[in-house]
């Protein structure tokens, strides 16, 4: 694929990921949950696991094509991979951009994840409504997702993708403090000599009707995340050795996005039991400050413009040119 494509091939990839998981979360599970009555969740599994196996047997028609060449036993794979992670690890730590891409990769991970944990705390402590009705409320967030998506290939023609990263860091960062501060911007509104009343459009609370204002943002904003950094990667790492520099950066992405997480509900307890704002408040200002910095960090030690593709430079010990 040209170069020049890399990015809009990526975008499209993120953009049916996105697309099949807000089609999941906000229409499809509820439907499963409502049409299931007392076995909804049953049956949202039971949709799930067959989804899952039709998958299985697509990706059987795949596995059959690159039956023959190039097949091996697994053993000398599994032997062999310490020592091609470690080759990987050094490949990456050698090239700073990759490294960088790598970094803002593990950031886009542990961001979902960090979301994940925290919707059902914001939900109840913030709202003060039901952890179920999260996919409306969201919403907005898988759909600033989409439309993020298709204008990424646009401003990927006039911005450098370290640029592109760092404004969906720093987009995030004001959506997350924004819906950080959701509380007292409502009281603030709700004071006002004519304040809004939201109540009488879909029975929506002002506070509900500024977290769905603030959620958009935020969805559009974490488009601009994955696929320039995954464009980096395919643009740096040598052909021989690309399957295994994305094979690492899903481990390691996986790994430690999960380390926060586990602190997370606890350092929100903690948080909670002093004196002050909500615990998950805090702990989304923390993460706002926290992408702020990897989106600084972005601007000063990314690339200003594509690198040169220098076929010739690249050895087949995986140095870069």
């Amino acid at each position: 694929m040209p170069q020049e494509r890399l990015v809009s091939a990526n975008s499209l990839y993120n953009f049916t990921v996105t697309a099949a998981q807000l089609l999941g979360m906000v229409f499809l599970a509820p439907v499963a949950l409502k049409l299931g009555g007392d076995r909804g969740a049953e049956a949202m599994f039971i949709t799930g696991g067959a989804m899952l196996l039709g998958s299985a047997l697509l990706a059987l028609g795949l596995a059959r094509r690159g039956v023959g060449a190039g097949a091996r036993s697994t053993l000398p794979v599994f032997r062999d991979m310490p020592g091609e992670l470690r080759e990987v690890i050094g490949l990456l730590l050698r090239d700073r951009p990759s490294a960088l891409a790598l970094l803002q990769l593990t950031t886009s991970q542990t961001l979902v994840l960090l979301f994940a944990t925290l919707i059902p705390r914001y939900m109840d402590d913030i709202l003060g409504v039901a952890p179920d009705n999260a996919a409306f409320v969201f919403a907005p967030t898988g759909i600033g997702a989409l439309v993020g998506l298709r204008f990424l290939p646009w401003a990927a023609r006039r911005l450098s993708k370290s640029q592109l990263v760092a404004a969906g860091m720093l987009g995030i960062a004001l959506s997350l403090l924004a819906l950080a501060l959701v509380q007292p911007l409502a009281v603030a509104m709700a004071a006002a000599p004519d304040p809004l009343h939201p109540e009488r459009l879909l029975g929506l609370s002002l506070l509900q009707l500024l977290t769905m204002v603030f959620a958009g943002p935020l969805g559009f904003s974490y488009a601009f995340l994955n696929a320039p950094a995954q464009t980096v990667l395919h643009e740096r790492a040598p052909p021989h050795m690309r399957g295994r520099v994305f094979t690492l950066q899903a481990i390691l992405a996986n790994f430690l996005a999960l380390l926060p997480v586990l602190f997370i509900g606890g350092l929100t307890d903690i948080l909670d039991s002093l004196a002050g704002p909500p615990g998950v408040t805090i702990v989304m200002l923390i993460i706002a400050f926290a992408v702020t910095g990897i989106a600084v960090l972005s601007l000063l030690e990314g690339e200003t413009r594509p690198p040169r593709r220098r076929p010739a430079s690249v050895d087949r010990a995986g140095r870069f040119g």
